[in-house]
């Protein structure tokens, strides 16, 4: 599934906006909110989401694979009586969450994440796994933000009230490639099978 959209925003009154996307096994999900009332908002996005798997053979191995891909572009201006703003993304370990409570806001933002499950079963069993998360943000306002993050076992809070300028870089990226080859009995315990099972087996202790 590819999903892709682009839109663009203009006017005064109230507005409201909801969005989530989910790679469900992927665990891969992507939530907004955004709501503000009595003010002139001017915004553009661009939205893509792409979910696939696949399983099959190759030569004498099975073959499988999962892909979830969130990319959210979006800059917005907004001035009135009342806004609310509230994102949460998360990537396996990775969660992101920020919220933000104002009356005027000028915000460009950009979130990227990829979640990639592969495997290989056969002769040798190879596993390979790449998370990918990437956050920028850059905004201005008078108001409150908090921001909750979790990545490589590490966990950030922030809040601020006032007059707030904020430009922040989020990344996290973790690979993983695991290889186990199948060799087979070893050699000392393929001949202790063979003798106990030809009646020769006798074992002897030494001091």
């Amino acid at each position: 599934m590819i999903f892709t959209m682009s839109s663009d925003v203009a006017g005064t009154g109230r507005f409201s906006m909801r969005s989530f996307m989910d790679g469900r096994e992927y665990d891969n999900n992507a939530y907004q909110l955004m709501s503000a009332r009595y003010g002139n908002l001017t915004q553009s996005r661009e939205v893509s989401f792409i979910k696939e798997s696949q399983a099959g053979s190759l030569e004498t191995d099975e073959i499988g694979y999962a892909l979830a891909k969130i990319d959210i572009q979006d800059s917005i201006r907004f001035f009135g009586v009342s806004y609310t703003d509230l994102t949460r993304f998360r990537n396996d370990k990775d969660m992101i969450q920020e919220g933000i409570r104002t009356g005027a806001i000028v915000r460009t933002s950009m979130y990227r994440s990829q979640s990639l499950d592969m495997h290989l079963e056969g002769d040798s069993y190879r596993h390979l796994m790449n998370n990918y998360t990437a956050y920028n943000i850059d905004t201005r306002f008078v108001g409150s933000s908090n921001l909750h993050v979790i990545t490589n076992s590490s966990e950030i809070f922030e809040s601020y009230i006032g007059r707030i300028a904020i430009k922040r870089d989020l990344g996290s990226q973790m690979r993983l490639n695991d290889t186990v080859h199948d060799v087979g009995m070893l050699e000392c315990c393929a001949r202790l099978s063979t003798e106990n099972t030809s009646g020769k087996l006798m074992i002897s202790k030494r001091d």
